[in-house]
Formats: structure tokens, C-alpha cells, sequence
């Protein structure tokens, strides 16, 4: 089994379990989901993508020990500091909302988010616009907010994976 296999059916998985779904499937799937994800960690197959949808795995709470926010954010941070985009955002986002113990801290939002942004992440460019628009404290600037969500608005690259879920509204 490759990493690109597993971080692909793992993300399809992911995106799978936000919609609802019979209690012992979701269990079944979460199971198979962490099978892979440890298997591919304790064998050195990972990547800054890997540990992007680990943390997000951790996040969600697909994992046997459910949601774990500080061990999102212990992942996120390894995807980001490898240069992942998805994992700058997660990280960026993860400041903005406070998880894992984290301080709300906008200029460490702002700094991770903008990366992610500039590698073209339709979900940094909305928070990018949402953090302009004067989230956490983060300086308002009209002109910035429109900017960055016009640029998300037309951006082609938009995946369910930068869209907000149904549920929570949240981009990570």
C-alpha cells in the first residue's frame, strides 16, 4: 500500500464520516481509517499531506480515543512546518479558534493562513477574507476582506476538502 493510497482513501473516508451515517458503519470505517493511518506512521510512510489528515482524523474524532484537538494540532503543525498548505491553514485556523489549548492569537493566525493563501488554498483565501473582516481581533480592512474572498470566489481549485463543512461552517 502506498502513502498516496492511504492519504486518499483516508481523505475520502474523512469526508465520508461528516455525513451521516449508521453508528456500527462509521465505526467500522473509523477502525479502518486508524488501522491505515498507524500502520503508515510506525512504517515511516508519511508526508506533510499524511499528517494533515492525521490531525484532521485527530480533530474530528475518527480516531478510537475520539476527538483529540492537541493532537490535531501536534500534526498540523508537522504538515505545516513540511510546507503543506492545508496543514498551514489547519494550524492557522486551529489559532483562530483556540484548539487544543492554543491562545487565540490572530497574528499567528494571519501569518499561517497567508501562506496557505498564497500557495492558491481556496479555504486560506475565505479565512484570509474572514481574518480581514475583523475576526479575533485581527485588524479590519475592508479593501483586504474583499480582496481575499474575491480570489476565493473564483479560484478553481475548490475541493470538498476546502469547503465548508454542512454542519460546522469551519475551513481547516
Amino acid at each position: 500500500v502506498t502513502l498516496n493510497a492511504i492519504v486518499e482513501f483516508c481523505s475520502y473516508q474523512i469526508v465520508k464520516i461528516q455525513y451521516p451515517t449508521p453508528y456500527e458503519d462509521l465505526k467500522r470505517r473509523a477502525a479502518s481509517i486508524e488501522s491505515w493511518l498507524l500502520k503508515a506512521e510506525q512504517n515511516g510512510e508519511t508526508s506533510s499531506e499524511f499528517y494533515y489528515y492525521l490531525g484532521k482524523a485527530y480533530l474530528i474524532g475518527i480516531m478510537s480515543g475520539g476527538a483529540d484537538q492537541k493532537k490535531a494540532i501536534f500534526y498540523f503543525q508537522k504538515s505545516a512546518d513540511l510546507g503543506n498548505k492545508k496543514g498551514q491553514n489547519a494550524l492557522g485556523y486551529s489559532y483562530i479558534r483556540g484548539w487544543g489549548g492554543l491562545n487565540v492569537n490572530p497574528e499567528k493566525a494571519a501569518s499561517y493562513i497567508l501562506l496557505a493563501a498564497n500557495q492558491f488554498l481556496a479555504a486560506a483565501e475565505y479565512n484570509m477574507s474572514t481574518l480581514y473582516n475583523g475576526t479575533i481581533g485581527h485588524p479590519k480592512d475592508k479593501k483586504l476582506a474583499k480582496y481575499w474572498f474575491d480570489r476565493y470566489s473564483v479560484n478553481p481549485q475548490k475541493s470538498i476538502d476546502e469547503s465548508p463543512s454542512s454542519q460546522t461552517n469551519e475551513f481547516y
